[in-house]
């Protein structure tokens, strides 16, 4: 075999790899996909057909040799075929051990097990390619063996933990320090509150929620009072306090308590006092502020409904409304029976509405819109694909067209991203669950910009906003942006199409409050009071995201999503928001997202481990042929 053969060979299946890494990933949305990818596999099909030619023509002996030649390239066409096989089973629906997933599972664990024995046996027969022995060949390929068989365990392992979303907790609780929202809280307080800490002495927990205590002491909390007693030592405390146990802090304002659980023992409390500190906020602002009501509207297929079975678990919005009742908010239901029809309550601080799939009635829209005129609150969702919607007979406006009135147009497509998104389903469904940092100049995220690149923001099958004309006297402006190279997908193929689609940065949420007539900066800002001296007519505060599932209870476990709508409920309900959130320690899934930059992204995950294991070979087999030559 002379040594251009063998180069070509050699070359294949980098070519082929190649070949199919340009059409599946850097040119998926474009005409030569398919043909980049049949060359690709062609490419695996044609160093099989040379292996093969090369052993017809060897005698005998030398067949074992092309045996084992033979291995690499039949292992990249399975791996091949269990590429196309993901392809035709579609998408993984959960993210778990389903079908979709096993074959993606079975082409990334073939693709490394062929690379791990093709570099050692081409290298070997790269040596002595004129009579090449068997002996060299069968312990190269027993060196490419084991280390396929370590990178398999690898790969298998990764996956199953990764899709198991299984994990260990070695962490233990870190946030000794009060936040800035809870250091704020408590210097802030006009009456004195209590607190007992009842743990044993001794006690780890114990130990950590005193540390906690003693720092809010220190940084000037002079109206919060603690003190750290054995309920069993000292009845007398426990019973002021209403403690009946250990392990658990009692807030006292008067006659009110709250109570914050905690637990004795560290194994047990080591989840409590992760959160502890945002325990502590909203257990502090129920006890020092006055509870409001806030409406959000039924009848109309929205997502706060009660729950028909219609949707997954993660869809749901039971964390939504343990998010508002931290917030001393007290959720409750809006539909005909309970008045939307005739007037929004007075006594409502807010009213939100979640991605109705029905329109308003009439009435309802006309009580929605004198409510805002009257400077009523309004939080609303909307959703680009909903399917069909319940059927109805009744005439009436979608919430769309209604906040149109207000400046706020809605683009129903939903917003793609094949560079910054999370990981999911491992498919190109994920390319619509977008990753952001991108917090505007609003007062509704300020304390979100200033550390953005930390607290990425996750919104799955968004779609997009743009800025009206609202009423007089009243301003529109941008709070949630998109990033650059984010498509309205207008087929449906999470693919960007540039012929159909075109890449911008995408508006996912605006604001609505009044206009103030002084600029800033050269830029005019929404202003966090209603009224001003030179102007009493009331107005409203607006705030429209262009997702629904931001605030479902699967997008909620990242903190992002927490924070902003704690900070948004905040500036649309006229209440304070505080300046930082509360610190939290508890564990959050990670998720993953790519950079702008394609090559930056694969180079340190591809290239990096293919470097150093050519490396090694080359120096491996350096060693070997000079203690050969000895």
């Amino acid at each position: 075999m002379t040594g251009f053969n063998h180069m070509i060979r050699g070359l294949l299946p980098l070519a082929a790899g190649l070949l199919l890494f340009l059409g599946e990933r850097v040119l998926a949305g474009s005409a030569a996909r398919p043909y980049l990818s049949l060359l690709g596999v062609l490419a695996l099909a044609a160093q099989v057909a040379l292996v093969l030619l090369e052993r017809r023509r060897t005698e005998p002996p030398g067949v074992r040799i092309w045996n084992w030649m033979l291995l690499p390239p039949l292992i990249f066409l399975c791996s091949a075929g269990f590429y196309g096989l993901s392809l035709l089973l579609g998408d993984s629906s959960s993210g778990a051990l389903d079908w979709p997933s096993l074959a993606y599972w079975g082409w990334v664990l073939l693709a490394l097990f062929g690379l791990a024995l093709h570099l050692p046996l081409e290298m070997a027969l790269a040596a002595q390619p004129v009579h090449p022995e068997h002996r060299r060949l069968r312990a190269a390929g027993s060196v490419g063996l084991r280390m396929g068989l370590a990178l398999a365990l690898a790969v298998t392992l990764n996956f199953v933990f990764e899709r198991g979303d299984w994990q260990w907790d070695l962490a233990y609780f870190k946030t000794s320090e009060p936040s800035p929202a809870s250091l704020e809280m408590a210097r802030d307080l006009k009456e004195q509150v209590e607190a007992g800490l009842f743990f044993p002495q001794g006690n780890i927990p114990g130990e950590l929620v005193e540390d906690y205590f003693k720092s809010l002491e220190r940084q000037g909390a002079a109206n919060l009072k603690f003190i750290r007693v054995d309920k069993d030592i000292r009845p007398d405390e426990a019973q002021y306090y209403k403690a009946r146990t250990n392990g658990i802090v009692v807030l006292k304002r008067g006659e009110a308590t709250k109570l914050i659980t905690v637990g004795e023992d560290l194994d047990e409390a080591r989840s409590n006092l992760a959160k502890f500190d945002r325990n502590f906020l909203a257990r502090l602002r129920e006890l020092t502020r006055e509870k409001q009501v806030v409406y959000y509207t039924v009848g109309h297929g929205e997502r706060l409904e009660i729950s028909d079975g219609s949707r997954s678990k993660g869809e749901e919005f039971h964390q939504f409304k343990t998010l508002l009742r931290n917030l001393n908010l007290n959720p409750k239901p809006l539909g005909l029976k309970e008045g939307l029809g005739e007037a929004i309550p007075p006594d409502a601080a807010l009213v939100i509405i979640t991605a109705p799939r029905r329109p308003f009635l009439v009435s309802e829209i006309n009580a929605l819109r004198k409510y805002l005129d009257g400077g009523g609150n309004l939080l609303a969702f909307l959703e680009p694909r909903q399917g069909p919607p319940p059927e109805t007979t009744l005439a009436g406006e979608s919430l769309e067209s209604f906040l149109a009135g207000f400046g706020v147009r809605f683009v129903p497509l939903v917003q793609a991203n094949d560079r910054v998104f999370a990981r999911r389903t491992y498919s190109r469904a994920d390319h619509a669950l977008l990753v952001t940092v991108g917090y505007a100049n609003h007062p509704a995220v300020a304390s979100m910009r200033g550390n953005s690149r930390q607290s990425p923001l996750i919104v799955m099958g968004s779609g997009a906003l743009k800025l009206g004309t609202p009423p007089k006297g009243l301003e529109v402006k941008p709070v949630l942006e998109g990033m650059p190279g984010t498509w309205g997908d207008v087929n449906g193929n999470l693919i960007f199409d540039s012929a159909l689609e075109k890449q911008e940065v995408p508006l996912l949420a605006v604001g609505v409050g009044r206009q103030e007539h002084a600029k800033k900066h050269g830029r005019s800002m929404i202003p966090d009071i209603k009224t001003k001296p030179e102007d009493k007519e009331p107005r409203p505060s607006i705030l429209v995201f262009a997702d629904a599932d931001m605030a479902s209870d699967l997008l909620l476990r990242n903190p992002a999503n927490q924070q902003t709508l704690e900070l948004s409920v905040g500036w649309v309900t006229d209440k304070q928001a505080p300046v930082s959130l509360p610190a939290s320690e508890e564990d959050i899934r990670i998720q993953h997202a790519k950079d702008d930059d394609w090559l930056w992204f694969y180079l340190p995950v591809a290239g990096v481990p293919t470097l150093t294991l050519l490396v090694g070979f080359i120096l491996g087999g350096r060693r070997r042929r000079q203690g050969g030559s000895k």
